[in-house]
């Protein structure tokens, strides 16, 4: 069992926030809970996209939490079908990219935003604030290796300033750049300033476009 209190933690309980993103690292595991779209049935609701809940999935893991999300049922407790087809579009993503989810914990940085990104403080109902770009790098790691999220399509080149070989936070030699659920070799350079990869000619799932990239280190 799990308690959650809506307070901060403390140690005795996991902090939960309703519909609420953080905007750094929480050294103690936490909770976002939120819903796909209202928190009951409504006729003409709209409904978050999957690619708004895996970009806010990754941002939350990032940041060492977790992701509670309510599946809107109708009152004879069915699912409508747009709906399952959202969660069966985040299913497809998580079979492809779940290496990098389950299992994993927080870098040494959540991530990186462009200089005229959007930044959400931390608290309550602030998710809809937050605008993600596929400038938006978010890490993760598990093992040996790192991994780096765009929350979005990227058009160009990637480039990861946190990556490059005299960078502050890392400092390491890259050996290896792999697209998850992708057999397309990913052409890639690592400089002084940044790890700058091409952008990939397909992306493993389509229509959520949150490529995922495996970094292994010399």
């Amino acid at each position: 069992a799990v308690y959650t209190c809506k307070q901060a933690s403390q140690g005795m309980w996991v902090e939960d926030i309703e519909r609420g993103l953080k905007d750094s690292i929480s050294e103690i595991p936490w909770q976002i809970d939120t819903s796909i779209g209202d928190w009951y049935y409504r006729t003409g609701q709209e409904y978050k996209t999957s690619a708004d809940v895996i970009k806010m999935l990754v941002d939350v893991v990032s940041k060492n939490g977790n992701l509670l999300i309510n599946i809107v049922q109708t009152p004879e407790g069915d699912i409508e079908a747009d709906v399952l087809q959202i969660v069966e579009e985040i299913g497809q993503w998580m079979s492809v990219n779940g290496e990098g989810i389950y299992g994993t914990r927080p870098w040494k940085i959540f991530g990186e935003h462009p200089a005229d990104g959007t930044v959400v403080k931390s608290g309550s109902f602030n998710e809809d604030k937050m605008k993600y770009t596929a400038e938006d790098i978010r890490f993760t790691t598990k093992e040996d290796a790192l991994y780096a999220f765009c929350l979005g399509k990227p058009s160009g080149k990637i480039k990861i300033v946190s990556l490059g070989k005299k960078s502050s936070v890392n400092g390491k030699t890259i050996k290896s750049v792999k697209m998850l659920g992708s057999g397309e070799a990913i052409k890639w350079k690592q400089s002084d300033d940044a790890l700058v990869i091409n952008n990939p000619s397909k992306l493993a799932v389509e229509k959520v476009p949150v490529p995922g990239f495996k970094i292994e280190f010399k």
